[in-house]
C-alpha cells in the first residue's frame, strides 16, 4: 500500500481553519490536484475529463502519447483513488459550492475549462500540487514480528475443509537471518 495520507497535510490544516469547511479541505486539496493534472496533460479539455485521465486507459490522444505526461497521471491515480470515476463529477459539484476564496480555481460548472486563480489561503499550494505529482507516494511501513527459534505451528486451511497444522522448527541458527511466518502461531513451552 502507499501512504497517501500526508502529502496535503499542511494545505488541509491550513484550509480547515477557514470558516466551516474542516470536511471540505481534503476535497479541495484532491480536486485541486486533479485540475492541476489536467493543466498540464491536456488543458484544452473540460474538468470533467479529469475521470478518463484517472480511469487508467491511455487512450490514442497526443497528450498521453507523451511519457512524461503518462508518468504524471500514473502518479495523480495514487493520489486521487478516492476521487475516480462517478466520484469525480460529484466532487467537482461539491468543489464549486466551496467560496472561491478558499479555492486555486475557478470553476463554475463541471464542464468548464477551470481556470488558475490566485489565493490568499495558502497561495504556493499550485507549488505544492506541482510538487506532488512529479513523485509516487510512499509506501507505507510494514510492521513485521518476526518468528524466534523453537517449534513453530502454521495452520493450512483450504475453503470448505478442516486447518491442518504443520510443524516448524526454526533453528537458533536462523538469529542471523530474516525469518517471516505468516499466518502462523505458537504452542505452549516450545517456543523459547
Amino acid at each position: 500500500m502507499r501512504n497517501i495520507s500526508k502529502w496535503d497535510k499542511k494545505l488541509c490544516q491550513v484550509l480547515s481553519e477557514e470558516d466551516d469547511f474542516k470536511e471540505n479541505a481534503k476535497l479541495i486539496t484532491e480536486v485541486e490536484l486533479g485540475l492541476t493534472l489536467l493543466q498540464k496533460v491536456a488543458p484544452k479539455e473540460p474538468a470533467t475529463a479529469v475521470s478518463a485521465l484517472l480511469s487508467g486507459h491511455r487512450f490514442p490522444l497526443e497528450p498521453l502519447k507523451n511519457e512524461e505526461n503518462w508518468q504524471l497521471i500514473q502518479r495523480a491515480r495514487f493520489y486521487l483513488l478516492r476521487r475516480k470515476g462517478r466520484e469525480w463529477e460529484h466532487s467537482l459539484k461539491e468543489y464549486i459550492k466551496v467560496p472561491e476564496r478558499l479555492r486555486g480555481f475557478q470553476l463554475n460548472q463541471v464542464d468548464d475549462l477551470p481556470k488558475q486563480i490566485p489565493t490568499s489561503v495558502y497561495s504556493q499550494r499550485d507549488k505544492l500540487y506541482e510538487e506532488t505529482l512529479k513523485k509516487s507516494p510512499p509506501h507505507n511501513k510494514e510492521k513485521v514480528k518476526l518468528a524466534k527459534p523453537g517449534m513453530w505451528y502454521a495452520e493450512i486451511k483450504r475453503e470448505g475443509e478442516s486447518s491442518v497444522e504443520i510443524p516448524l522448527s526454526i533453528p537458533q541458527e536462523a538469529l542471523t537471518n530474516v525469518v517471516r511466518l505468516v499466518s502462523c502461531k505458537s504452542r505452549g513451552a516450545s517456543q523459547t
